[in-house]
């Protein structure tokens, strides 16, 4: 039996898109207070489940980070991750995110559903956050939100920061996740009031990228 979610979904517009749900309007808005650029429902695609072919089409494509995203209001069931692991087999890497807030123990954001091997098991990965570099202030979605994409921080790097954290108890550099920029940006999403009724103005960009630099 498919499980519904709690929330019901609300068309709502914002910027030039009439989007299915609030959820997904606030993730552009957060997406536009930091830069990221975005293409919302980018592409359908025939994905294999197992039994059947369905269509899947994720709400975003984030194409400066080369990432397709899929909004969920709460941790997705199991269908949905059937879809998820089939798109990432056939077309590329999928990021599910389903937690509007500043990541902290115990509280998951984000998984990513990925292959190695065309006939290898899809690889799930659990803790996607996003991450701020605190040397050239890139963006991204990586596990633990420790970038290593802008190229300023190596894997190798990243264990040294925080193996000499744990055992000295010193902070060598701030947490990626909870950045100045990245902390407002979620507060303005869960906040920001949308034009309600069916007016044709075009909601105002809530921030400028500029203002957190």
């Amino acid at each position: 039996m498919r499980r519904k979610y709690e929330i019901k979904p609300k068309k709502t517009k914002y910027g030039p898109n009439l989007f299915e749900t609030v959820l997904e309007a606030r993730w552009a808005v957060f997406f536009d207070c930091l830069g990221v650029k975005y293409i919302y429902e980018p592409e359908y695609a025939e994905v294999e489940t197992g039994c059947r072919v369905v269509h899947h089409k994720p709400d975003f494509l984030l194409p400066e980070l080369n990432k397709y995203v899929e909004i969920k209001p709460s941790k997705p069931y199991e269908m949905e991750n059937i879809k998820a692991a089939g798109w990432s087999k056939y077309i590329g890497d999928i990021i599910i995110l389903f937690n509007l807030n500043p990541p902290k123990e115990k509280l998951e954001n984000g998984w990513l559903f990925s292959y190695e091997e065309p006939c290898s098991m899809p690889i799930l990965s659990e803790d996607i956050w996003w991450g701020e570099c605190p040397k050239c202030g890139h963006i991204d979605l990586e596990e633990y939100g420790q970038l290593t994409s802008c190229g300023c921080f190596t894997f190798d790097e990243l264990n040294k920061i925080y193996e000499d954290e744990e055992g000295k108890g010193i902070k060598i550099c701030p947490n990626f996740e909870r950045s100045e920029r990245l902390l407002a940006a979620y507060k303005i999403a869960k906040n920001y009031k949308f034009i309600k009724g069916k007016s044709n103005r075009v909601s105002k960009l809530p921030v400028q990228y500029g203002l957190f630099k």
